[in-house]
């Protein structure tokens, strides 16, 4: 009983700060898929837990009544929709290859910014001081960028010939 109160309330404040704090989950979605799976699917099954202690008015007649089977089947509902939020809004997976990953985010950034060019900038920044990608990886998507015949293709012109001094 005390362990369905806990995980009710953590995983409300999860949907709360959630709410309050949408880049950083975009970062953690990014970065860390399995947490992002988790933290959903504890958020739905915070829900369905909550519901299943509605019906049985929170006494231990869930527990002693073999439900925990409902429990067991809401998790892993709850676990698969986690899974399903990897999906965005279009319908397309996030690709596994990273340099594809890193198109595809910096394309979603792309089309959301007023700036791009300077979007743009910004996260190869981050990209490169995070050194989560090999430089060639990194070069191999300053490639692509640089043939563009925009601000965007310049500031990756700029940003590649920078790369490319510094090793």
């Amino acid at each position: 009983m005390l362990l369905n109160v806990i995980v009710v309330f953590c995983s409300f404040s999860l949907v709360i700060y959630e709410l309050l704090n949408q880049q950083h989950f975009r970062i953690i979605r990014r970065n860390h898929p399995i947490v992002f799976i988790f933290s959903n699917a504890l958020v739905l099954f915070a829900a369905m837990n909550a519901v299943l202690l509605i019906i049985f008015e929170y006494t231990d007649e869930l527990w002693e009544s073999g439900h925990i089977l409902l429990i067991l089947i809401s998790w892993m509902l709850s676990l698969l929709f986690g899974i399903s939020f990897l999906q965005d809004t279009t319908g397309q997976r996030i690709p596994t290859d990273p340099i594809q990953r890193e198109l595809w985010w910096l394309d979603g950034f792309l089309r959301l910014s007023d700036n791009p060019a300077e979007t743009f900038e910004q996260k190869m920044r981050e990209l490169i001081q995070l050194e989560k990608l090999s430089p060639r990886n990194l070069l191999a998507i300053l490639d692509q960028f640089a043939e563009r015949r925009d601000a965007i293709g310049s500031t990756a012109a700029k940003i590649r010939q920078e790369l490319l001094n510094t090793s």
